[in-house]
């Protein structure tokens, strides 16, 4: 499907971002009274960042307000096993459209009544599905005396008609709602903790009992390290979003491949009131070589270093330049037991650094060690 409930809820999101448009006069808008039913059409192919006025309300007392419509949203899209989406919002009203102050707890609603099983059943593996997803309401705290228009959009072909009300609300507390901390798979993580919510689903309010920090990293030190015959266990950093380390309670490290020159895996596994899985990768490679002796020769010069056991070859680098970065040319030397090697065509009278490392070639992929220290010669 092309679009699914998270991205409705985006759309939703995005909604708040953008100024609306008065499409009626607030005079000439019905005006919306406790208990009673005021009927309203919400215009066809609506634009979400240009919504169409519906109605006003005035509370008489401070408090919060429920909005709903008492018909289920029902259309059809333009687009084949696409549901027509829309967004319902109360905004205060200013002089301007960029002085209007959105108040409403806006719900995305989609129209499902369409979609074929197949369509249906991807739109409920979407982690943000729920039941009665056609219905339209939501709640918002609101101020006596103030006078609130209703918006609202909807992208279906056809025009919707429905009645909405508004009751004022009692918030129904379930305490101690624990909310884990799910890990993403690049390890971060937003905040969770234990809240005492209101029951009814279309209530957004939340009351934070206890806060579970989210991660913003889990990583390594370095991601290359040295082979050294055996298993490799490198730290892994899980850091809070505030930059504090995480208790290793919460989580445990296991590694797999990582004793051979290659890729290692180190698998995190969050617990407790974290959750999740993730998992980093680092580089064993090779041990260094060390320069023995650099001998000047016409135009060139020989390079002898130490052998690296178990390696495919080494590579040498020469240039002008001691940061390498003049006149830079390298050479490739297969095979483990050869540790001297002629480098060619060099400038006469020129002085050369010269530095070397080893590699290994793993699953056609080239592992480099460190490079030895640099040493010098002047060519003749």
């Amino acid at each position: 499907m092309k679009k699914t409930l998270s991205i409705i809820l985006a759309v939703a999101m995005l909604v708040s971002c953008f100024a609306f448009s008065t499409s009626a006069m607030a005079a000439d808008l019905p005006e919306m009274k406790i208990g009673s039913s005021t009927k309203v059409t919400i215009p066809a192919n609506g634009e979400f960042d240009n919504m169409t006025d519906l109605a006003t309300f005035t509370p008489e007392k401070s408090g919060c307000y429920v909005f709903y419509a008492t018909t289920d949203y029902s259309n059809e899209s333009a687009e084949k096993d696409v549901p027509p989406i829309g967004v319902a919002d109360l905004v205060l009203k200013g002089k301007t459209s960029d002085e209007d102050v959105h108040v409403g707890f806006f719900t995305a609603f989609s129209d499902v009544s369409k979609l074929s099983e197949k369509a249906l059943e991807e739109l409920k593996k979407d982690p943000t599905y729920r039941e009665n997803l056609e219905k339209i309401m939501f709640t918002a705290e609101l101020e006596a005396g103030k006078k609130y228009t209703l918006v609202a959009a909807q992208d279906g072909i056809k025009d919707f008609t429905t009645e909405f009300k508004v009751e004022t609300h009692t918030h129904t507390i379930k305490k101690n709602v624990e909310k884990k901390v799910e890990v993403r798979k690049d390890g971060t993580a937003s905040s969770g903790g234990l809240f005492n919510i209101c029951s009814d689903w279309f209530c957004i309010y939340e009351e934070t009992v206890k806060e579970y920090p989210g991660l913003s990293t889990v990583c390594f030190d370095k991601t290359k390290y040295t082979y050294t015959g055996k298993k490799l266990k490198p730290t892994i950093n899980v850091e809070d979003e505030y930059g504090k380390k995480l208790n290793k309670k919460y989580y445990t490290v296991t590694y797999k491949n990582n004793k051979k020159i290659g890729t290692a895996t180190a698998i995190v596994k969050f617990s407790g009131i974290y959750t999740g899985t993730v998992k980093k990768t680092f580089k064993i490679v090779p041990k260094k070589t060390a320069i023995k002796n650099v001998k000047a020769g016409k135009k060139q010069l020989k390079v002898t270093y130490k052998k690296v056991k178990g390696v495919t070859g080494y590579q040498i680098q020469t240039a002008t330049k001691k940061n390498f970065k003049k006149n830079a040319k390298a050479v490739t030397v297969k095979g483990a037991k050869k540790t001297a090697k002629a480098v060619k065509k060099l400038k006469s009278g020129k002085k050369y650094y010269v530095r070397v490392r080893a590699y290994k070639t793993v699953n056609g992929k080239k592992y480099y060690s460190s490079w030895s220290k640099v040493k010098s010669v002047k060519v003749k």
